[in-house]
């Protein structure tokens, strides 16, 4: 097959790559252990950063965000490659959208190290220090 005859059917080697990929299961059973190593990667170092319990999900679950956020920012580009769409007018829409999903991350991830921990006290301890707030309630 020629180069010429590849082309009429993708405009692009990245559509030539995401149609390959589409149309084979095990690319795509392959990419998505991909994505669960750097998921699991980023999480340990994440754990090893703010020196979290070994079964403390907060790394794990930061880590979750961050890289499908990357993979939704990363997914609607090609989408709009895809659709025909130039570069010129795709970065500055992407770099739009990708500064306000990390504010939104930032907002909710931006405290993780006073986080890291909490998760398994909390359930103990909110059982107790509620009971306290409403004893001291009706002594005022």
């Amino acid at each position: 097959m020629s180069v010429n005859t590849v082309f009429n059917y993708f405009s692009t080697k990245e559509d030539l790559f995401a149609g390959i990929v589409n149309g084979s299961q095990a690319l795509l059973a392959r990419m998505r252990q991909i994505q669960v190593e750097r998921e699991r990667g980023l999480a340990r170092a994440l754990a090893d950063e703010l020196d979290a319990d070994p079964d403390d999900l907060t790394p794990a679950m930061a880590a979750a965000c961050l890289l499908t956020t990357m993979r939704i920012l990363s997914d609607h580009a090609l989408a709009m490659m895809r659709a025909g769409e130039p570069w010129e007018r795709i970065e500055p829409l992407l770099r739009a959208q990708a500064d306000s999903a990390f504010d939104l991350l930032e907002a909710g991830l931006g405290s993780l190290g006073a986080l890291v921990g909490v998760a398994g006290e909390g359930a103990a301890d909110d059982g107790q220090g509620q009971a306290e707030s409403h004893e001291g309630e009706g002594e005022d």
